[in-house]
């Protein structure tokens, strides 16, 4: 009897023993199924059969919430391409009138029977106008960047041919501001992986935040190191210390310190950020002793 007992304990241990060998041998499968929902951003369904009951039950929970959050992710989806849709409408019919606007300030502007009270605040309206006309274009273009429809040409070029011709291209709306910049770059040409219409608009809205934003110094540095061509746009500016260089490229920061006069809110720096990501260059910002330094990293070809 006592010998019965025993092989049956026997027999009862081997099957439990297999039973866990073979939920552990599923259960590590149904791990490898996760990952390879992961892996395909979470559209996939967890596709095995367990032997409990109770473990399948759970599957079929998981995979009810995948179906959920699918359905919420492409919500989600729809909802950003209606918003960036609406801002590209709005701002594609801002347009016109601000034009309209800004050409009968332009010819009240020119007419001799205003007084200096008068004129003064006709060039108020002209400030605020061209600021708002700015707004729109940048709003614009965020959309218009924010696409994956968006094309990139990379391509070699010469950084400080490129920079150079920037610079003779803006002398004048530099000189506007009484500046008088300092440029330093190498003696010898540097090469960089670009887009040059996506170059030329960041160092547009770089030289557009310093102009802004910066008081009456600015450096503008070219330079590289073992893997990345650096441009650099450094300028002096009041409480340097209170901007959150961390959030300074996002599309909603808004740094009194770095944006003092106005200005869009920071669209002109998450554009740059953004036209560096479509390019796999880099942003970064920092600060030191009392100047803002912002600028962007570009992969560096021999």
């Amino acid at each position: 009897m006592i010998a019965l007992v025993t092989i049956a304990a026997c027999v009862l241990a081997v099957i439990l023993l297999g039973y866990i060998i073979v939920l552990k041998s599923q259960m590590r499968k149904a791990c490898r199924e996760i990952d390879l929902n992961k892996d395909n951003a979470y559209n996939r369904q967890i596709m095995i059969e367990l032997i409990d009951r109770d473990m399948n039950e759970l599957m079929r929970s998981f995979n009810s919430n995948l179906e959920y959050q699918k359905k919420l992710k492409f919500e989600a989806e729809q909802s950003e391409n209606r918003l960036k849709q609406s801002i590209s409408d709005i701002a594609h019919d801002l347009r016109t009138p601000v034009t309209v606007i800004k050409g009968n300030l332009q010819m009240m502007n020119k007419s001799n029977g205003l007084t200096d009270e008068e004129r003064t605040h006709l060039g108020v309206c002209m400030d605020k106008i061209n600021m708002l006309g700015t707004m729109i274009d940048e709003f614009y273009e965020m959309s218009y960047y924010e696409s994956e429809d968006v094309s990139v040409s990379l391509e070699t070029v010469d950084a400080n041919e490129f920079l150079a011709a920037f610079l003779l291209e803006n002398e004048s709306l530099i000189r506007e501001h009484d500046i008088e910049p300092q440029i330093d770059m190498p003696q010898y040409s540097v090469f960089a992986k670009a887009d040059k219409n996506m170059l030329l608009r960041m160092l547009s809205n770089l030289l557009t935040n310093a102009l802004r934003h910066g008081k009456k110094t600015l450096n503008i540095r070219l330079k590289e190191d073992d893997s990345h061509v650096i441009f650099e746009f450094a300028n002096e500016t009041d409480n340097a210390e209170s901007i959150n260089t961390n959030r300074i490229f996002e599309r909603t920061y808004r740094g009194d310190a770095a944006r003092t006069g106005g200005g869009p809110g920071g669209l002109g720096l998450y554009i740059v950020k953004l036209l560096a990501e479509k390019q796999g260059a880099s942003t970064f910002a920092y600060t030191d002793a009392g100047n803002i330094i912002i600028g962007i990293k570009l992969f560096f070809t021999s």
